[in-house]
């Protein structure tokens, strides 16, 4: 039976730029320039741009095993020029391509997770009519800044770390996974496992242009999947010895449509409703399902969220029908921690040392793979990409060339004082 799709409200469930900076409650610290550290992620300017148009250039659709194998194969090569030992993962839950993970030696203590993911929201086909381009200072591209941005400071930072010998860690974790655009089930083990084995964790993706940020807080994200049972009959002959499953449907979104809280807060969206059949029109249709998505801040708010779905289901409009309530999650949530907020503090007194004032986001209605890392106890710094604007519009996602140096620089000197300077002992 054909059904009948009505999209009622589109919400992405991956992190966007982020449009508010919050009053940064962190004041800046007087803190030294690692000058050599600036002056070397200046030159690397040129090098991060060519990789950059390297693995723009390679469409890597989330659901595009055949270019998820071939951006696999080229990261991993790179990350094995750099000195580490890599093995492609293959994920878990059927999902595409292969998970990067590369291991690099030190003689140091601390032990760090770095990652982004390699995969975009773009369907194989979009770089020929929204192709790898520089205006300016902006650089134009399918999944230059959502998270291949990402990548590219990941993989040039490791290439500062050499360059300047520096090997004060026990190891450097690197994960590359393949669907994060759509919920990461097939990584969020190993992104889990990985990050309890660490010390810290860096993730990065990409940061707003014009007021640069670090994001706080992201959302957990779930499913909420409604079947509606009535019964049918003939809409002409005896509709009303029927049970039409649209109008209970429709009822249920009205009586919940104070479910959603608004902006910062819990979001929860009706975004799909399928019922009934073109091919049927005089049938009054037995069967309705309704897909909601929901964004929440922490466990209590879902559960809470959950209680008052299931009483409002049970207020029903229509005598007889059934109404049951499925949820899946995707992401749980993200939230700096104690030690989290040590690492912000530096990265705010970093960027007061550039001259450059950091903002923070308290919270974004996104999801990241930073809430699969989260359960590790483990402190994180999510948001560490280069700045940009536009994530998911074809032909208009573009990254900062001027932002590239000062997010290396930032990316670096997190590591070096966390393993050196010993900032989370």
């Amino acid at each position: 039976m054909k059904i009948i799709t009505l999209l009622l409200f589109l919400s992405l469930s991956i992190f966007i730029y982020g449009k508010e900076t919050s009053k940064n409650a962190f004041k800046p610290q007087t803190k030294e320039v690692n000058q050599q550290l600036l002056d070397n992620a200046k030159e690397e300017v040129p090098a991060v741009i060519n990789t950059l148009q390297n693995i723009v250039t390679m469409e890597s659709f989330s659901d595009d095993n055949e270019g998820l194998l071939k951006l696999g194969n080229y990261l991993k090569k790179q990350l094995e020029e750099l000195g580490g030992k890599v093995t492609l993962e293959t994920p878990l839950n059927e999902g595409k391509g292969k998970n990067v993970l590369a291991k690099f030696k030190g003689n140091g203590s601390k032990k760090i997770l770095m990652m982004a993911h390699m995969d975009t929201v773009y369907p194989k086909g979009t770089l020929k009519n929204a192709p790898w381009k520089v205006e300016g200072d902006k650089i134009y591209g399918p999944g230059v800044g959502d998270a291949k941005s990402g990548v590219a400071v990941i993989l040039h930072t490791l290439n500062l770390l050499k360059k300047m010998d520096f090997k004060n860690y026990d190891t450097i974790t690197v994960i590359f996974n393949t669907d994060e655009e759509i919920g990461s089930a097939g990584s969020k083990d190993l992104i889990a496992a990985e990050a309890a084995k660490s010390d810290m964790v860096l993730s990065y993706e990409p940061t707003s242009a014009g007021q640069e940020i670090l994001v706080m807080g992201t959302s957990g994200t779930g499913k909420i999947k409604v079947e509606i049972k009535g019964l049918s009959a003939h809409a002409g002959a005896d509709p009303d010895s029927g049970i039409n499953t649209i109008i209970e449907g429709a009822d249920l979104v009205s009586r919940t449509k104070d479910l959603d809280e608004g902006k910062d807060k819990l979001r929860f969206n009706w975004t799909a409703f399928e019922s009934g059949s073109e091919k049927t029109l005089n049938v009054i249709p037995e069967n309705a399902v309704l897909y909601a998505d929901i964004r929440y801040p922490n466990e209590e708010k879902l559960n809470e969220v959950l209680k008052k779905l299931e009483e409002k289901s049970n207020q029903k409009k229509l005598s007889g029908s059934k109404i049951s309530i499925e949820f899946s999650p995707k992401r749980p949530p993200f939230s700096t921690n104690e030690k989290g907020k040590v690492l912000v503090q530096n990265a705010v007194n970093i960027y007061h040392s550039l001259g450059k004032n950091l903002g923070l986001l308290p919270n974004t209605g996104g999801g990241t793979d930073a809430g699969h890392a989260m359960a590790s106890g483990k402190p994180i710094l999510e948001g560490l990409g280069l700045a940009g604007a536009n994530a998911h519009t074809p032909g208009k996602e573009w990254i900062s060339i001027e932002s590239i140096p000062r997010r290396l620089y930032l990316s670096a000197q997190t590591i070096i004082d966390v393993c050196e300077n010993k900032i989370l002992d």
